[in-house]
């Protein structure tokens, strides 16, 4: 065997072994991506609801069509009345209508 024909081979085995290490990084990748967007799905339909009571403004801006602002009413009433005696109380927080509260219902417990 020739020089050039070993130099060949070694060429040949390096590239090999380059897309054998390329495929398998692309399979782990797209194998992370999928376990990212599974548990994703899973937080999403998750059943922890947020206690009312007891979350922070950043919790609360956690929730669907809460801003700061309104986190800071809900907190403000909530400080108020010593807690919310019912979820349906949050009705009474300025910004709290029937579409905003049935949207975070889902989300919240007392």
């Amino acid at each position: 065997m020739s020089r050039s024909e070993m130099g060949r081979r070694e060429l040949i085995a390096c590239v090999l072994l380059v897309l054998v290490l390329l495929a398998f990084n692309a399979v782990s990748y797209l194998r992370m991506a999928q376990a990212k967007r599974s548990m994703q799905l899973v937080v999403e339909t998750s059943a922890i609801k947020l206690s009312i009571n007891a979350a922070g403004p950043d919790d609360l801006v956690d929730l669907p069509g809460i801003g700061p602002v309104l986190a800071d009413r809900i907190i403000a009433y909530r400080l108020q009345r010593g807690g919310l005696d019912s979820l349906e109380e949050l009705k009474n927080v300025k910004g709290v209508g029937d579409k905003l509260f049935e949207k975070i219902l889902p989300h919240i417990r007392l």
